[in-house]
């Protein structure tokens, strides 16, 4: 099977790719400082216990505001294009421009001469480019998170130079910037991120247009997708792009030189307009316009890095994963990739050897001697491809830190640890060859250990939320060495990021294990190159289930290692330390560590480190927020949710934004946590009677100080009468057969009330009402809905048709199957609408383009029908994501005139059955107006079935 560079990771092909450290004054000098600082270090743990009992007072924990797995329609998305779309979009026309913008700067990481080796084989001069699926979708991706907790939250940035966010689909968007939470963590630990250009071979939905309409110039030397590439880029914050193009073309319109050159000439513009920003350009077309992978550079891709005029053309190049194959191993692809760079004058580690884990993760083979040019040496940079893999073959996050550590790092999970392989193609791990880095090098430097995600938020220690959340632009800085610890004695610790408990966010680190009495274990954490200047105050939040000292063990740019005592013990609540580093101003940190001491023996230790801060008192900034909109809120049919657009303005920068709900009881409701003055409500749950929802933004300094707080209400419709509505369980059926009825009114109904005549139990008050109906005859269902203000009816006249052509609790006969079918798109012959109807729920019908998608099936004759069921995406083990939201069922008799039975605005469902009225008709058309759950356009129906009594 070819291995090419591909956007799929799932069985579809027409739309899948490939979530308070109090301020110390200023230190003083001399003896006094000392008991200063440990008096300090009492009234600051006394003040976090006092915070910690006034939170639980004013935060409401409940499930209150929890919404269901819904998503608004008006929720922002992070954007993705066509070629057309993108040469058409403005910024100011956008309503998801806002939303999209990240606003964290590239950090500046340690210099390459001041880093550290861990082990004998790493070396300063290879890089790593990480090709990521961020998201699991091209499509549907809020910019910031949502209420959910899963989400793909990649912590060892300390190992990737560059990284590529994966994106793109013939069904969604082939040109895929990326989404701002992956930005605003990429660039805080100085990693520069990119988006992608996918140009998808043609059997999996790519059309050789799209290529010419990117390519597109008037005068062959300027290029206006270029320009809207760079506007992109620059306007959203993020560092420049990847190029896959892999539309190979047809027969009629076939993919020629011309098309090689004019991308040559396209990249080499868009380096003249832009050389700050990055192009990466994948090892696929060839310099004559073949599709033709060479798994390394050779005279048939080169002139995508230098042209024939000598003209530097794309920063850099992905090669192709085949180096490492058998079959291509002698010919040591690698080494004459690094000849051919020498011979042409461009850096060899600019070239990056891809590594696909995408499947197999560290079990993947590689021959590592291909890539090795000496001991510490290798004779390109390293493409991994799909690291994602950690998080998507994970079942919890346990295992997802502990495949992640053995991907990044090797099996002893210490890049410092000597590791004997089985054998030449055993895993590495990247830390074999690639030196830790750090963006550690300004004041000032806070962590709270936050991966960016959590099933609960804490502040100060204290659990303010218990529902999930992920927003990984407020992820912090973690620590570099994963990881690097020594024990005296017999001391025994395991680390890892606890989700149980946290400072600041949703996690902390956790240490445990053994500890013997005032026997001390090391834990290295942080590489850097940190100045310190006069008053710079360093900071530790941490408790222990045994008083322990905790100390702080500082090396430095002239060689030496100074440990330095905490200002106080850590215990069993949140405490926050201070180290005194006055006499160290003037030098430079190059590693953070500590050295935990406990005071007594104790077997199942436990240490948890909840923050470090490094700053002078002028870093700290305070805001105040004014001037915030509800926007236009969306609500759902019963108005029982909304989604909210907020917006705000604030006087200074803040790394955080906490977004309350004010409750009527004036305690408050946690929403969400962001980085910047914007901040999407999804699905928040009406709470009460007052048509009235008031918003708290409240922005929070780095040590967790907050400012000056404002509001907005928002009004709710009148909804107080409910809505009747309800399902049968079947509608077509023979005599002495059962119904069940279902009442799915709106969420503020009280009580219910059924009138079924003709059925075994005429009223019933009961939510679900299972009864018999004994004599033929047409019936009708009548449902009251009601509470205080009022009542909802609805009625439907002959909704259950008794017949003796079925006996008592007789099945209805598939009658679909097979059947003639039509549709107005489909992607190739392989997702055809006869797949549909074939029996078999691993194949589909696939439609692309612009919604509603229809799918029509001759049942060959009139039949009486009352039933359909539909396998959706999930059903053909595809994402959730992917399952039609929205869709009509159509019948008719002679195939012109349609009548309507079914309408569904709210699925979720990967299978769903519906009933309706019993109708004769011999079409039935499917009719999908959402295809998915968030803006991906393409249908995906691997079955539809529809049911009836064949005369």
């Amino acid at each position: 099977m070819n291995k090419r560079l591909m956007q799929l990771t799932a069985l579809c092909l027409c739309g899948v790719m490939g979530t308070s450290l109090a301020g110390c004054s200023s230190q003083t000098q001399g003896g006094k400082e000392t008991k200063a600082k440990q008096t300090e270090g009492k009234q600051t743990e006394a003040k976090q216990t006092e915070e910690q009992d006034a939170a639980k007072s004013l935060y409401q924990v409940t499930e209150e505001n929890a919404a269901p797995e819904l998503t608004m329609n008006d929720q922002p998305e992070s954007s993705y294009w066509f070629p057309q779309q993108l040469l058409d979009w403005k910024a100011e026309e956008d309503p998801d421009f806002a939303f999209n913008v990240s606003r964290v700067p590239l950090a500046e990481r340690v210099h390459k001469e001041n880093l550290a080796l861990s082990n004998d084989t790493q070396n300063l001069d290879t890089k790593v480019m990480a090709i990521s699926i961020m998201n699991s979708s091209t499509s549907g991706n809020a910019p910031r998170g949502l209420n959910k907790v899963d989400c793909n939250t990649f912590t060892y940035w300390q190992y990737v130079d560059k990284l590529v966010y994966w994106g793109g689909s013939s069904g969604e968007g082939i040109i895929v910037p990326p989404s701002p939470d992956v930005t605003d963590l990429g660039h805080k630990n100085g990693v520069p991120v990119l988006g992608t250009v996918f140009f998808p071979q043609s059997a999996h939905g790519g059309k050789l247009e799209w290529l010419e309409t990117f390519l597109q110039s008037e005068d062959g030397k300027t290029f206006p997708m270029a320009d809207k590439l760079i506007e992109v880029a620059k306007l959203y914050g993020f560092d420049g792009w990847f190029i896959n193009q892999e539309s190979e073309g047809s027969e009629e319109q076939p993919l020629t030189k011309e098309h090689a050159a004019a991308m040559r000439a396209f990249i080499k513009y868009f380096k003249v307009q832009a050389p700050e920003l990055e192009l990466v350009y994948y090892d696929s077309m060839t310099n004559d316009g073949e599709m033709d992978w060479q798994n390394a550079l050779t005279d048939k891709n080169d002139q995508y890095l230098v042209d024939q005029d000598g003209s530097a053309v794309a920063d850099s190049m992905f090669l192709n994963f085949w180096w490492t194959e058998d079959a291509l191993a002698d010919q040591e692809l690698l080494k004459a990739s690094r000849e051919k760079a020498e011979e042409l004058k461009i850096d060899p580690y600019s070239l990056y050897a891809g590594v696909d884990v995408q499947a197999n993760g560290y079990a993947t083979p590689v021959q590592w001697k291909l890539l090795e040019s000496a001991a510490n040496a290798t004779y390109t940079s390293l493409g991994i491809y799909c690291p994602n893999w950690a998080y998507t073959a994970s079942l919890g996050v346990d295992e997802f830190q502990e495949k992640e550590n053995r991907l990044w790092v090797n099996s002893k999970k210490d890049p410092t640890a000597a590791v004997e392989y089985s054998d030449d193609t055993q895993w590495r791990g990247v830390s074999t060859y690639v030196v830790e880095k750090s963006a550690v090098t300004k004041l000032p430097f806070t962590t709270y250990y936050n991966m960016g995600n959590g099933y609960s938020f804490f502040k100060n220690g204290t659990q303010i939320s218990t529902l999930d959340w992920n927003n990984r632009s407020i992820g912090d800085i973690l620590p570099t060495y994963r990881w690097v610890m020594s024990h005296e004695g017999s001391n025994t610790l395991t680390p890892s990021f606890s989700v149980g408990d946290s400072y600041y966010g949703g996690t902390c680190l956790k240490f445990r294990g053994d500890m013997g009495k005032d026997v001390k274990s090391t834990i290295k954490l942080f590489s850097a190159d940190l100045p310190l200047e006069e008053g710079v105050i360093f900071n530790t939040t941490a408790k222990s289930n045994v008083e322990t000292a905790l100390n702080v063990v500082l090396a430095f740019d002239d060689g030496s290692e100074e440990t330095i005592e905490a200002s106080g013990k850590i215990g069993a609540d949140w405490t926050t330390v201070t180290y005194d580093v006055s006499k160290y101003a003037g030098k430079k940190i190059r590693s953070i560590s500590y050295s935990a001491a406990a005071s007594e023996d104790k077997e199942g230790y436990e240490l948890y480190l909840g923050g470090l801060s490094i700053y002078r008192e002028s870093d700290v900034a305070t805001a105040a927020v004014s001037n915030v909109s509800a926007g236009t809120p969306e609500f759902d049919e019963d108005a029982m949710y909304a989604g909210v657009r907020l917006t705000w303005e604030s006087s200074a920068e803040v790394p955080y934004y906490e977004v309350y709900r004010v409750n009527q009881d004036k305690t408050l409701s946690l929403l969400g946590v962001t980085n910047v003055t914007n901040f999407y409500v999804n699905t928040l749950p009406r709470t009460d009677d007052t048509n009235k929802s008031t918003f708290r933004i409240v922005p929070v300094s780095m040590t967790l100080e907050s400012g000056e707080s404002a509001e907005v209400t928002m009004d709710w419709p009148d909804n107080r009468i409910p809505k009747a509505n309800f399902t049968a369980s079947q509608t077509l059926i023979g005599p002495g057969s059962s119904v069940t009825f279902t009442s799915t009114s709106s969420e503020n109904t009280a009580s219910v009330e059924w009138t079924l005549p003709g059925a075994s139990t005429e009223t019933s008050t009961d939510a679900s009402v299972k009864v018999t109906y004994e004599k033929e005859g047409t019936y009708p269902v009548t449902l009251k809905a009601k509470n205080d203000s009022g009542e909802g009816e609805k009625t439907v006249e002959g909704m259950i048709v008794v017949t003796s052509e079925l006996a008592a609790d007789e099945a209805l006969t598939l009658v679909s199957q097979g059947k003639d079918t039509e549709a107005t798109a489909y992607v190739n012959e392989n997702e055809a609408p006869p797949f549909a109807v074939d029996g078999d729920v691993t194949k589909k019908w696939c439609a692309t383009g612009t919604p509603p998608h229809e799918l029509t099936i001759d049942l060959g004759k009139e039949i009486l029908i009352g039933q359909i069921g539909i396998s959706h995406a999930e059903a053909g083990g595809e994402s959730a994501d992917m399952n039609t939201k929205s869709y009509k069922i159509l019948v008719s008799a002679d195939g012109t005139d349609y009548q309507e039975v079914v309408s569904v605005t709210r699925n979720t469902a990967g299978t769903t059955m519906d009933t309706f009225t019993p109708v004769s008709a011999r079409y039935v058309k499917l009719s999908v107006i959402k295809p998915t759950q968030g803006s991906d356009s393409a249908a995906r129906i691997y079955e539809v079935e529809v049911y009836g009594i064949e005369k």
